[in-house]
C-alpha cells in the first residue's frame, strides 16, 4: 500500500511511505506506541495503546495518543499557529531562532484542548541572549491563562533548573512560580514531561528532577511550545490523553 516491501517496511500494517522513526527503535511514528521514546518491544501491561515506556500511568488502562509531530518535512503544519519569535522546521526539528530579550515567543497547538493528560516534548536550548533562559512546554487554558513547564539556565557555569511558571494573559512572568536546581547541562536533548490534572501540575525532565505544584484550579487546556530569551529547539512533541 505504501510501495514498501513488507520485510523492509517499519510499520507493515499502516501505510507510511517516508518510514520516519523518530526515536530509532526501528518501528515506525505511525504505529510506534511510544513514538519519542524508544521502545522496540512495544510493552503494554495495561492494552490501552500507549507503551510502557512512555505511558503515563503504565499500570492503569485508558491513556492513549492524541497528538504526535516529529517536525519531518520542510514546515511546520497547519495545526501549529507561531505567536512571536521566528519559528521554522530544520532538520527534524522546530526552532524558534529569534534571539529576543523581550517577549515569550510560542508555537501553540490549535484544535486540540487538554483537559488532563501529559506532553511530551524533546528539547534543547540552542543560544541564551541572557541567563534567565528557558525552553520548555505549555498547557494553558483558552483565556491564555494557565501554566508552563521549563528548563532554564541560570549562570555562566551552566547550571540549570525546572520550573514551574503561571501564564497571563499568555504572558509568562521571568521568576518560575516554583523551581527546583538539577544538574541538566544545556546545548544537549532533554526530554521534558508537563503532566496536568484537575489538582496539580507535575513537571519532570526525565533522568533527572521532577517538580509538582497543586492548585485546585488548574484546567488545562491548549498545548505549545515555548522560548525565553534564548533559541530553542523541539526535536517532537506528543499529547498524551485520558
Amino acid at each position: 500500500m505504501d510501495g514498501v516491501q513488507d520485510v523492509a517496511d517499519n510499520c507493515v500494517a499502516d501505510p507510511n511511505p517516508e518510514q520516519y522513526d523518530e526515536d530509532s527503535d526501528s518501528v515506525g511514528d505511525v504505529c510506534d506506541n511510544c513514538p519519542g521514546l524508544s521502545n522496540n518491544s512495544q510493552a503494554d501491561v495495561d492494552s490501552d495503546g500507549v507503551g510502557d515506556t512512555c505511558d503515563p500511568r503504565p499500570q492503569v488502562p485508558g491513556d492513549y495518543i492524541a497528538f504526535f509531530d516529529g517536525f519531518n518535512g520542510t514546515q511546520l503544519g497547519p495545526e501549529w499557529t507561531p505567536q512571536g519569535g521566528t519559528w521554522s522546521v530544520i532538520d527534524g526539528e522546530a526552532r524558534q531562532t529569534l534571539p529576543t530579550v523581550n517577549g515569550s515567543p510560542l508555537l501553540m497547538l490549535t484544535g486540540l484542548v487538554m483537559t488532563a493528560g501529559m506532553v511530551e516534548n524533546q528539547q534543547r536550548v540552542i543560544q541564551c541572549v541572557d541567563y534567565a533562559c528557558r525552553v520548555g512546554s505549555v498547557a494553558v487554558q483558552q483565556n491564555g491563562d494557565g501554566w508552563t513547564c521549563t528548563q532554564s539556565q541560570l549562570s555562566a557555569s551552566g547550571d540549570s533548573e525546572l520550573g514551574i511558571s503561571v501564564m497571563t494573559d499568555f504572558t509568562v512572568p521571568t521568576t518560575p512560580v516554583e523551581s527546583v536546581g538539577s544538574p541538566t547541562p544545556v546545548g544537549v536533548d532533554h526530554v521534558l514531561r508537563t503532566a496536568v490534572t484537575s489538582a496539580e501540575v507535575e513537571c519532570a525532565l526525565l533522568g533527572f528532577n521532577s517538580l509538582v505544584d497543586r492548585d485546585g484550579s488548574v484546567i488545562g487546556g491548549q498545548v505549545g511550545l515555548r522560548t525565553r530569551r534564548a533559541t530553542g529547539a523541539f526535536r517532537y512533541l506528543v499529547v498524551y490523553g485520558q
